[in-house]
């Protein structure tokens, strides 16, 4: 995709912007920032003409019930729909990812931080909701409950 926007310098006014003056993608394109206890993993993926921002948000019991798997599906349909990125499980590691993409075209440092900022409390809001809900709750009993949390990840 051709933009004019050089992600890397994005990606450097940004982390002078929260102190971090070195702030730099490795040579495979990304870069880790930590806040407070949360990992954020940034990947440029320039072809595409995006960053993608990603973070652990839970972990998945060893043999997850099919009502958990049901909710973390509807949670990432949600977010897809909604356009406030996607959730996804590795089943690797069991690890419950949020992702989003940050689109290069018209970025520029503000976009980036704006993006970054919206990033880490959705991730925040959707692990704390997470960690509090019953694993095993019917989903047709939280589907109100569900879809209200997700706008309020717009808020």
């Amino acid at each position: 995709m051709l933009t004019n926007v050089d992600p890397r310098a994005v990606l450097r006014k940004f982390g002078q912007g929260i102190g971090l003056t070195d702030l730099a993608l490795d040579a495979e394109g990304h870069c880790y920032l930590s806040f407070d206890e949360m990992v954020v993993e940034i990947r440029l993926h320039e072809e595409a003409g995006r960053f993608t921002a990603s973070s652990q948000i839970a972990t998945l019991p060893p043999k997850a019930g099919e009502l958990l798997l049901t909710r973390y599906h509807a949670l990432n349909y949600l977010g897809l729909v909604m356009g406030s990125g996607a959730i996804g499980a590795d089943p690797s590691t069991l690890a419950v990812h949020y992702l989003q993409h940050i689109p290069l075209r018209g970025l520029d440092e503000t976009i980036f931080s704006k993006a970054m900022t919206m990033m880490v409390n959705r991730v925040e809001k959707l692990t704390h909701w997470l960690a509090t809900e019953p694993p095993e709750a019917a989903v047709s009993s939280e589907n109100e409950r569900m879809n209200a949390f997700m706008l309020s990840l717009h808020a």
